[in-house]
């Protein structure tokens, strides 16, 4: 019998992030020669067969992994003034990109409309027909076409490239003191934090939380609000993990602060505020037991109850502004998830919103990107 000997050449490029490894086992079926490499480098070359079962998230410059997070439960990092980010994984297969493929590495105009395209059809579940990620205004999204254009084509490449990106743990928020107004003229000068126990970060409108997220500490990465189609891939990725549809579409009164919510909050570090007239004003200390249907805004994370695959949030407490257009002029910004004041299945996580340009309130606020 004749014996064929084989050469398997294998180099990491980027060490991968130490608590996870044993959630990031890779199946390797080599014909020739495989170079696997790490997420953000060079597509494998010289190989006819390689397969992951899972990507290994990158790891940001500056930033460090939270002890005990991992893929199954949602791996967190975190920069070094403890702002925190979970990975969502887009899984790069030919599954995911039928048109597409999987060896692109010139990203032509074509190519990243094929990205795109694809990553609409995987989420294609949760789209609204008619909303885009395509450019609206200054006003709205506070960029010009250009960088609106070039943000949105970083966005694309990253995911692709890196199977995934980062998103803020929590809702972001203020840590000393709650945005009791806004103007829509004016920059807040409020520091955005992505923590637990934050008070919301609202009063601000679409174009006004883009500045704030595009100055968070990102390393050598991008950060920023997310486009539609993350917060799409981000229902696609819960839905990988085990949540229907039903509940991310239909009904998301189960895990999410909203007004038909009971719950009881035990987080004595946590904040709540009662909205009602002259006499609203923020609580510190938990809130214990909720039992009629009322209008609670809550601090960041103030329940493990609204927290799914280490993301919390999500549904309810305040709705979170996208670079999404709503193709109506009047009304051209989207928000997503719902908020404190509506019933869980009538905003749920899946559920788009809109709001004009200038639109500031105590639901509004937004969650940061990375990618």
């Amino acid at each position: 019998q004749e014996e064929t000997t084989l050469k398997v050449t294998v180099r990491l490029l980027k060490t991968p992030i130490d608590e996870t490894k044993e959630d990031l086992n890779s199946d390797i079926d080599v014909t020739l020669t495989a170079e696997p490499k790490q997420p953000g480098e060079e597509t494998n070359g010289g190989s006819t067969s390689v397969s992951s079962n899972e990507t290994r998230p990158y790891l940001p410059t500056g930033f460090t992994q939270v002890k005990g997070t991992t893929l199954k439960n949602g791996l967190t990092i975190q920069d070094s003034t403890g702002n925190q980010y979970v990975w969502v994984e887009v899984p790069k297969t030919g599954k995911v990109y039928p048109t597409a493929g999987l060896n692109i590495t010139e990203f032509t105009t074509d190519e990243y409309t094929a990205i795109e395209a694809d990553l609409h059809t995987y989420t294609n579940d949760y789209r609204k027909s008619g909303w885009e990620d395509i450019y609206s205004s200054n006003e709205a999204t506070g960029l010009t076409s250009a960088q609106y254009t070039e943000l949105k084509q970083t966005m694309l490449k990253s995911v692709y490239q890196n199977g995934g990106f980062y998103m803020g743990k929590y809702e972001t928020g203020i840590e000393n003191a709650p945005k009791t107004d806004g103007d829509e003229s004016t920059a807040p000068t409020e520091i955005p934090v992505i923590k637990q126990n934050a008070y919301p970060y609202n009063y601000v409108t679409c174009s006004q939380a883009q500045t704030l997220a595009s100055k968070m500490k990102s390393g050598n990465y991008t950060s920023s609000l997310m486009f539609g189609v993350q917060w799409d891939l981000i229902m696609k990725y819960l839905e990988t993990k085990g949540m229907s549809q039903k509940e991310l579409k239909e009904n998301s009164t189960n895990f999410g602060n909203y007004y038909n919510k009971l719950y009881n909050i035990t987080n004595i570090e946590s904040k709540y505020y009662f909205s009602h007239g002259s006499g609203s004003k923020w609580i510190s200390g938990a809130y214990g037991t909720k039992i009629s249907n009322s209008f609670i805004l809550l601090s960041t994370g103030a329940s493990d109850d609204f927290c799914k695959q280490g993301i919390y949030d999500l549904a309810g407490n305040v709705a979170e502004w996208t670079l999404e257009y709503t193709s109506e002029s009047s009304d051209p910004c989207v928000k997503r998830g719902g908020c404190y004041s509506a019933a869980g299945n009538g905003e749920p996580i899946a559920k788009h919103n809109f709001g004009q340009t200038s639109t500031k309130s105590i639901v509004e606020g937004f969650r940061v990107s990375l990618f």
